[in-house]
């Protein structure tokens, strides 16, 4: 990012007034490290908008004399050079949370921060604009898949698994093969792999996660790496998927590859990064896969980004589900066979102990209780 300069940045910093904003955020960016952020938003965001261009402009300031006029200046130039307002509100929002930080610590005793304008009655909510990710259904993604290895054999197997795990593209681009237990059909998402080819041992959530293969994925990726070994490529970094030269697969080729794909194939065009949603989709609307798995397994931080991403996907009516608490009934009415004891145990309500008396003990099992 490029510094924002202003004319009239505010007052020399003075040492009796404590520390100056600069000083204050370099000390916050030291906590940020060693607390819990994910490591793409502390390293993409936070610490290049509060280094590059609030420390660059507001950093002389000292942190007691930083008032609204230089707030409003910085964002005045920002809006100025031509800045968008995403990238206005994006330096607002961790503005926001520095002053907070100071507040909280004692260090000054309002927050300064101009007050946004109000929006206009009747617009949209941001979650109403989200647009929607084009998905496929369960039918049409085996559909894409099968024709894959006619179609597009070199970039098949990739697909395979975009296809049937919730990997990101730069986790499918950074996977190795001693990420894959095909034993335990596991795999293994420590790294990611940029479209510019920069390996980042780091995932966007800053956490190694495990997936579940299933089975029919683990035997294409077995034969995959057969016939890897076999043309001698991707022994050097020992990359999964690589270009038919041995290089590391491109991006570009790949997104190419699924292009021509559903076209030959007549499906609905989709992006291939949303192989993704689609997985997620399929599983929750038409497989009815716990929204827990789910979630664990795309990787996000908490369960209810996943309640709200996919919160649109519309439950079809399920009388099997409905008659799923009829049978469990129907188990719990086991007759009880008089002088069996254990029989006589189950039957009892869970929430209902045998154990209430020593009468009551003797009844159930006929051993009469140890007494001292």
């Amino acid at each position: 990012l490029d510094p924002i300069t202003l004319t009239h940045p505010g007052k020399a910093p003075d040492a009796h007034r404590g520390p100056t904003f600069g000083e204050f955020v370099e000390d916050l960016i030291v906590q940020w490290r060693s607390e819990d952020f994910k490591h793409k938003t502390l390293a993409s965001s936070y610490v290049p908008i509060a280094k590059s261009g609030l420390c660059a402009a507001l950093g002389p300031v000292p942190l007691v004399g930083l008032d609204a006029g230089a707030i409003g200046g910085y964002f005045a130039a920002m809006r100025k050079e031509g800045r968008s307002e995403k990238t206005v509100n994006n330096h607002r929002s961790v503005l926001n949370i520095i002053l907070e930080e100071a507040i909280e610590r004692g260090l000054i005793e309002g927050n300064p921060m101009p007050a946004q304008p109000r929006h206009r009655r009747g617009r949209r909510r941001a979650s109403a604009r989200r647009p929607k990710h084009e998905t496929w259904p369960l039918a049409d993604l085996w559909r894409a898949i099968r024709a894959a290895g006619a179609l597009e054999p070199a970039h098949a197997p990739a697909i395979a698994a975009k296809a049937l795990t919730p990997l990101r593209v730069n986790e499918l681009m950074g996977l190795k093969w001693a990420d894959l237990d095909a034993r335990r059909r596991h795999l293994l998402v420590r790294r990611t792999r940029t479209a510019d080819n920069v390996v980042e041992e780091m995932t966007k959530t800053g956490r190694e996660r495990t997936l579940d293969v299933p089975n029919a994925l683990c035997e294409t990726l077995l034969d995959h790496r057969g016939e890897e070994v076999c043309a001698g490529r991707g022994r050097d970094a020992d990359w999964m998927f690589c270009e038919p030269d041995g290089r590391p697969m491109q991006w570009g080729g790949l997104n190419k590859a699924f292009r021509r794909l559903h076209q030959a194939v007549g499906l609905k065009p989709i992006q291939f990064d949303w192989l993704r949603h689609t997985w997620a989709t399929v599983h929750l609307r038409e497989l009815r896969s716990p929204i827990q798995w789910v979630s664990s397994q795309m990787g996000h931080a908490d369960i209810s980004i996943t309640a709200n991403l996919y919160g649109y996907v519309k439950i079809d009516s399920d009388l099997a589900l409905a008659d799923r608490l009829v049978e469990t009934e129907r188990a719990a009415e086991t007759p009880a066979t008089h002088g069996d004891p254990e029989t006589t145990l189950r039957a009892r309500p869970t929430h209902e102990t045998p154990y209430k008396s020593s009468k009551t003990m003797v009844e159930l099992t006929g051993i009469e209780p140890v007494t001292s």
